[in-house]
C-alpha cells in the first residue's frame, strides 16, 4: 500500500519508468528529456524507494543518482578553464555549479521524502523514521 502511494506520488512528479519489485520502487528518468528547472526531478536519473520492517518501526529509504548535473557542471567547467587559459577558474566553476546544485538537489529530495512520509503517517501507515 504504502509503495503505490508513493507510485502514484511519483507519477504526479513526472517520474518515468516506474517499477515496483518486492519492498522496492524504482524510477528512471531519461537523460535528454527536456524539464523545467523547477521540477524537482531534474537532477535525478534514478532513483529507489525501500522500505523496511522492524518490530519497532518501518523505514523508508530513498537513493537517486545525480550523472547528468556533474557530466554538465564538468562540460562548463572545461570549457571556461579552457577559455580563461586557467585551471583555477575551471576548478572554482566545478565546485560551484556542481557543489551548488548538488546541496540544492540534496535539500529538495530530502524535502520530498519527508513530504511522502508525512502523508504516509496520515493515511495511518506507520513509519517512524526515514534516510535520504
Amino acid at each position: 500500500m504504502a509503495l503505490g502511494y508513493i507510485a502514484d506520488y511519483m507519477k504526479k512528479k513526472k517520474a518515468d519508468e516506474l517499477c515496483i519489485e518486492g519492498n522496492t520502487l524504482t524510477f528512471k528518468e531519461n537523460f535528454f528529456k527536456f524539464r523545467w528547472n523547477t521540477d524537482i526531478l531534474v537532477p535525478i536519473e534514478k532513483g529507489v524507494f525501500s522500505i523496511h520492517n522492524s518490530e519497532h518501526a518501518t523505514i523508508v529509504t530513498y537513493e537517486f543518482f545525480m550523472y547528468r548535473l556533474f557530466l554538465i557542471a564538468a562540460v562548463m567547467s572545461i570549457v571556461m578553464g579552457l577559455l580563461s587559459h586557467e585551471l583555477w577558474v575551471g576548478v572554482a566553476c566545478f565546485g560551484w555549479l556542481g557543489g551548488m546544485n548538488w546541496v540544492i538537489a540534496l535539500v529538495r529530495q530530502k524535502a520530498m521524502l519527508d513530504e511522502i512520509v508525512d502523508n504516509l503517517n496520515d493515511k495511518n501507515i506507520q513509519l517512524e523514521n526515514n534516510e535520504i
